[in-house]
């Protein structure tokens, strides 16, 4: 490869180590071999390759501090606590949410691959010598203290069962991606969002059971294999929407939302449907091994307890 390159004109380099592996990579060892990412930094510098990194004037890394607008002047302010509850409005410019500032989160397992904006900062700091109880930041469009005002929040006048099970639904998906704490923690909906952001399928199927109760819905859990849903109540039957996969199923019309036992009779309604959400791409043996989940044929049931 060397000979052959500086025959062609190639500008290049052999460094040849003695005594060394096959394959000492980039791990540090007591051998001159450690130092070959040195050598060959200095080879992309010499060849024009490298630039040197751009830093601001506070010496971070760019392109975060240097990437700034003239507004981003840091303010601080600091609010006299002197009533029991006390609320104060910071007027915050740029976006603050996950909604503005990272890619799409759905019920799909893809969303590992996330993206990130330059974003700003608020930090909430007691600087004095009273407890500060329960201190809380919102955006001022999502009120999660809650599980009352986060249900009150996604529904709307007029809807009809239907929307507004699709409404908490959608608040739940939205908020969350498919990880585990290995414990309970998120098995309360106001921690899932508020302070993890995960839940795998047997918190989220507690979750949306624990969103559409207080709605008024009667909820039930599916009895597929290996997996968790909740069903839910409206139009005079059960409805399977899955928060943690992402999807819910369509009836042959296209319009009336499938539920558990409608699927295990048409694994086709399945099959049709990205079965990860549509932030994944569509794969037969996926759908396939979502299909098989659905199994069991009898009347939706769960300890009175759960429901």
């Amino acid at each position: 490869m060397y000979l052959a390159l500086k025959r062609a004109g190639v500008p290049t380099e052999l460094h040849i180590y003695a005594g060394a592996a096959h394959d000492f990579a980039v791990r540090t060892v007591d051998h001159p071999c450690s130092a070959w990412t040195d050598s060959c930094m200095d080879w992309l510098r010499n060849q024009g390759f490298l630039k040197p990194a751009k830093t601001s004037p506070t010496g971070a890394l760019a392109p975060w501090a240097s990437d700034r607008h003239p507004k981003d002047v840091a303010v601080r302010h600091t609010e006299d606590i002197s009533a029991a509850k006390q609320e104060y409005r910071v007027t915050h410019g740029g976006t603050m949410d996950g909604t503005n500032c990272r890619s799409p989160v759905g019920g799909s397992f893809g969303v590992w691959d996330q993206t990130w904006e330059s974003n700003r900062a608020v930090r909430m700091e007691n600087v004095g010598f009273a407890d500060v109880i329960n201190p809380w930041l919102s955006n001022g469009r999502n009120n999660f203290r809650s599980l009352k005002e986060m249900v009150a929040g996604a529904l709307r006048p007029g809807m009809t069962d239907r929307e507004k099970a699709v409404a908490l639904w959608q608040l739940q998906t939205t908020h969350r991606f498919h990880a585990t704490t290995n414990d309970a923690e998120v098995n309360d909906p106001v921690k899932a969002i508020n302070v993890y952001g995960y839940t795998t399928c047997g918190d989220d199927s507690i979750c949306l059971a624990g969103l559409w109760k207080p709605a008024g819905f009667k909820v039930r859990p599916a009895r597929v294999v290996g997996h968790c849903i909740s069903q839910v109540n409206f139009d005079g039957r059960w409805n399977l929407l899955d928060g943690d996969m992402g999807p819910f199923y369509l009836l042959r019309d296209n319009a009336t939302i499938a539920g558990e036992q409608d699927l295990v009779r048409d694994h086709d309604l399945l099959k049709r449907t990205h079965t990860h959400g549509i932030l994944d791409a569509g794969s037969r043996a996926a759908a396939e091994w979502s299909a098989a989940l659905f199994v069991y044929e009898g009347e939706a049931g769960g300890s009175p307890a759960a429901i």
